[in-house]
């Protein structure tokens, strides 16, 4: 195959050489004045020598053609080894080229779900927390409602199992004054209207009076009214007495008769109302 290229280049270039010298014959003709054969001559030297150049171009370039690879094969770069088909390489290039032309294909999650909008109180919050506002309380504390009541039951409860009951009605009254001396400073334990209602009423019956000396008493309540009575053991006594432990067993009973017919939210002077 060589040899017959080597040979088709000396043919051309032998008509070529031929061709220049025709045409240089025929330009020395019409420069002697050969006439109008010298110019036909001079013009197909021309044509010649144009289409003998013409056919060695189209040479050249077919052959340059067949030295180069073949244009379907994808020629390998020098860095990289050629994998062998069927190995395990190729199969593993091969399916990374399989999985990514489908990820490209695909539309990616990020793209599909917008992201989440975050408001500044989500920023600043720390994660797993949540941000919970405290519900509303009065600027002042002094409109804080009182958290005390008048619990009759349970008085009564004390004053019956008592062995000085008119000590324990002392110590009733005493704390319900002393919380409300520090309303100013702890108005949420304040004495509500009826426990002070009841403070008033067991004063004016006479419990701190020093004056007549009582006996030793003791309380009960009945079961069909509910009413406590006072009881001593000493046959006899002064009148004056025997007018306290009456008066102090009224107020004993005024007590009850307010916490079981009015709301544990209700004024002294509903409480006197009732009384009357």
């Amino acid at each position: 195959m060589g040899s017959d290229k080597r040979d088709n280049r000396t043919l051309g270039l032998a008509t070529s050489l031929t061709l220049m010298a025709l045409l240089a014959l025929s330009c020395a003709g019409v420069a002697l004045g050969w006439g109008l054969p010298a110019l036909m001559g001079v013009l197909a030297s021309t044509s010649l020598l144009t289409l003998a150049l013409s056919r060695q171009s189209v040479r050249a370039v077919d052959d340059e053609a067949q030295q180069a690879p073949d244009s379907g094969q994808v020629p390998t770069s020098t860095s990289e080894p050629a994998l062998v088909e069927g190995s395990p390489e190729a199969q593993a290039s091969e399916a990374g080229e399989t999985e990514a032309t489908a990820a490209a294909d695909s539309p990616s999650d990020a793209a599909v779900e917008p992201a989440a909008e975050t408001t500044e109180d989500e920023e600043d919050t720390p994660d797993g927390l949540a941000l919970t506002l405290p519900e509303e309380l009065p600027a002042d504390a002094s409109e804080m409602p009182p958290s005390s009541h008048l619990d009759y039951a349970a008085l009564a409860g004390c004053i019956t199992n008592a062995i000085d009951p008119l000590a324990e009605l002392k110590r009733f009254v005493g704390d319900i004054r002393t919380r409300e001396a520090e309303a100013e400073h702890h108005p949420h334990e304040a004495p509500s209207e009826l426990e002070r209602y009841a403070a008033r009423m067991l004063e004016e019956a006479g419990l701190f009076e020093a004056e007549p000396k009582l006996p030793s008493l003791t309380a009960v309540q009945l079961k069909s009214s509910h009413l406590i009575y006072l009881r001593c053991t000493d046959r006899s006594l002064p009148y004056a007495a025997k007018l306290r432990i009456l008066k102090l067993e009224s107020a004993i009973n005024a007590i009850r008769f307010a916490s079981v017919s009015l709301a544990e939210d209700a004024t002294q002077e509903e409480a006197y109302q009732l009384n009357q």
